[in-house]
């Protein structure tokens, strides 16, 4: 709970800072099976995403895709906020660009679109199993489309892909 309240305090404080946001809440599967808790019985429907929805799709250390995505970015400040599928039931979230409030994210460069973004905090959590969790330090990389793009912690202890649902920008 520390990792999603430090995770939601942080997209918070970018949308504070004018990011704007949308968010979706679709559906989630746990290694091919419906999840269980009630997180994830609220993001969970029977039908796949409409295009556009975004999602997560964890790799490592549990297999897992939840539909929706909240990206966001203020170009004024450098930041971009990244949360799936949503602030209430994040499950995988990051942010780039400079923060001054995060312990050693002060001096990272500001988000500029497609590109590798190393020294980047990312929080990974398992809805239907809360001992699953891996939060660190982690490279994001931003895929040219300006929209889909993976993640992976510096000690490799959880790694997937991203769709925002569109670009960025």
């Amino acid at each position: 709970m520390v990792r999603r309240s430090l995770l939601g305090i942080i997209f918070a404080c970018c949308i504070l800072a004018a990011c704007g946001s949308s968010s979706t809440i679709g559906s989630a599967t746990t290694n091919g099976e419906a999840t269980s808790t009630p997180s994830a019985r609220a993001a969970a429907t029977a039908t796949p995403p409409p295009k556009g929805m975004g999602k997560v799709t964890v790799t490592s250390p549990f297999q897992l895709t939840v539909a929706g995505a909240s990206c966001v970015h203020n170009a004024t400040i450098g930041v971009a906020g990244f949360v799936f599928p949503d602030t209430k039931h994040a499950v995988v979230g990051f942010a780039i660009g400079p923060d001054p409030t995060a312990q050693g994210q002060a001096s990272n460069p500001p988000f500029k679109g497609p590109g590798s973004y190393p020294n980047t905090i990312i929080s990974v959590d398992n809805p239907s199993n809360p001992t699953q969790l891996a939060y660190g330090s982690g490279t994001v990389t931003i895929n040219s489309d300006d929209q889909t793009g993976s993640f992976v912690l510096d000690d490799k202890s959880a790694a997937g892909t991203f769709d925002c649902g569109s670009p960025i920008g």
